[in-house]
């Protein structure tokens, strides 16, 4: 059997994108807070200022536009399949040592303490669950710092939308405050600006194009019928109106280069099983199995 071997893909990638992103990263801390799905207190963000008059309807189509760069997903349905044991897988992955790594992107700022705190983006479901939401009420922006805590904050929480939105969060780490905004720019969406201000200057502030590109250099290079990009990715819940981990995982596998609708892939992992499984809408050719936390793909 023949193994693909995992590595970040060094290409840029223009196009914007979500799911949803220098130094050494040293990640064990947080991710044994990913798995107990858990965050730090943080300042309560206050809320949003409420649309007024008649430009609500506007507000909200404008800030769509900023946030279809997501796509949309699609949730092909599983069927069992045996696994062709005479074929070599054509991909084999070790999944946790890939979990979650699309958010501890090369897009980060450093505190007082000399710890880098990474920013990415992730997609999560709607308020209430399910999936039949606006692109807007699906973002999720994330903080993760190296060994130390981490943040999901959505975006509309911190929409600034002159004079309809005014939105931000603090949150606090190493002892300093840090207040996040996000600049919507609903003619060019892809320039949208993400700002985390702190003391002395220190912070970020980045464009979704930047943030999508160091996102997807993150992800796992994968050739099936075509290109694709694959993260292993911890499921984002946001059924109670605060995104938080849960103990679900998921691939999620955008075609590469994106099309031009940006639509990607999403796979439950408890759906894949050892003896196999295929998603007929999706690589019908092709075979998914998981056994003992590897991944393989066979044709």
């Amino acid at each position: 059997m023949k193994n693909i071997p995992i590595k970040d893909t060094a290409a840029a990638f223009a196009a914007a994108l979500v799911l949803a992103f220098s130094g050494a990263l040293n990640a064990a801390p947080a991710l044994d807070q990913l798995q107990a799905g858990e965050g730090p207190a943080a300042v309560p963000p206050p809320a949003a200022s409420a649309p007024v008059n008649g430009a609500a309807a506007e507000a909200d189509a404008a800030l769509n536009s900023v946030f279809s760069f997501f796509g949309e997903p699609s949730f092909p349905a599983a069927q069992p399949s045996a696994l062709n044991r005479g074929k070599d897988a054509g991909f084999t992955a070790e999944l946790e040592s890939q979990r979650d790594n699309y958010l501890r992107t090369e897009a980060y700022f450093t505190t007082g303490k000399g710890t880098k705190v990474r920013v990415s983006l992730a997609k999560g479901n709607c308020a209430g669950g399910g999936t039949a939401c606006e692109g807007k009420d699906k973002a999720v922006f994330t903080l993760m710092a190296d060994s130390g805590p981490y943040f999901l904050i959505r975006g509309m929480d911190i929409a600034n939308f002159f004079p309809i939105y005014s939105g931000s969060r603090t949150v606090e780490i190493d002892g300093e405050s840090y207040k996040i905004k996000l600049y919507p720019k609903p003619l060019k969406p892809v320039n949208s600006e993400l700002e985390v201000k702190g003391p002395s200057g220190r912070g970020i502030k980045i464009t979704m194009q930047r943030l999508s590109e160091v996102l997807i250099d993150k992800c796992v290079p994968i050739r099936l019928s075509r290109d694709y990009r694959m993260a292993y990715a911890t499921e984002v819940d946001q059924a109670d109106g605060k995104p938080k981990f849960t103990a679900r995982r998921q691939l999620i596998i955008y075609p590469f280069p994106m099309t031009s609708d940006h639509a990607h892939t999403v796979l439950s992992v408890s759906d894949i099983k050892a003896g196999g499984t295929r998603f007929p809408d999706f690589e019908p050719s092709y075979t998914f199995s998981i056994n003992a936390g590897v991944l393989k793909i066979a044709q």
